[in-house]
């Protein structure tokens, strides 16, 4: 697919739910702000925004890192957006992966997330990505990525190799526990709660 190409499919796509979107909340008061930058005049900026990540995407896998390639299933699926499902001893659990990426110096494919905004303060994400690769289709991973759109590249790797399906079968049964108890712990902070949409009725709103 061409630079151009993947622009159009991004174009198509933002509009088609940005309209949807307005039809739900035709009020731009009601939406959330980003910043100094509301409703409409947000809308515009995300598109702008968008197109300019799309452009360091495609830069990437052509001409930074062509090497780099989306892994194939064994059923013959490419590695995107690949669901999928595994029990940690008694609690399901479902989710798609963005990528698994593999190249001729790592040959052993590693989950890589997408990530358009900021980067995520650890790598637990990554770690069940790689514990659904293992359960799933038998592949013991050892490093995890972020891709940031902001940059235009991936992270460093994160090492997985301390989190095994033990421990993130317990952190799950942790969440679940919490979750059946009705136990939701309040971590106000103001870069979270102002984009919560229930924050203007929470008490332990930070924001």
């Amino acid at each position: 697919m061409s630079l151009d190409e993947a622009h159009e499919v991004y174009r198509e796509s933002y509009t088609k739910h940005t309209n949807r979107l307005c039809e739900e909340t035709p009020r731009w008061d009601y939406w959330f702000s980003s910043g100094p930058y509301h409703g409409e005049a947000d809308i515009e900026r995300r598109h702008r925004l968008g197109l300019e990540q799309v452009t360091r995407y495609v830069h990437y896998y052509t001409v930074t890192a062509p090497q780099e390639v989306v892994w194939t299933t064994p059923a013959g699926d490419p590695a995107i957006e690949l669901g999928f499902e595994i029990n940690l001893d008694g609690v399901p659990v479902r989710g798609y992966l963005d990528q698994v990426t593999t190249c001729p110096a790592r040959p052993t494919p590693w989950p890589r997330d997408l990530k358009t905004g900021n980067l995520p303060g650890d790598a637990f994400q990554l770690a069940v990505y790689a514990i659904a690769l293992l359960l799933n289709y038998g592949i013991s991973v050892t490093i995890g990525d972020y891709w940031m759109g902001r940059s235009g590249k991936p992270t460093l790797p994160y090492a997985l190799t301390e989190w095994t399906v033990e421990r993130v079968t317990e952190e799950f049964h942790q969440m679940d526990a919490a979750v059946r108890a009705g136990r939701f712990e309040p971590k106000p902070e103001p870069a979270k709660c102002r984009f919560c949409p229930v924050q203007a009725s929470c008490a332990y709103a930070a924001a």
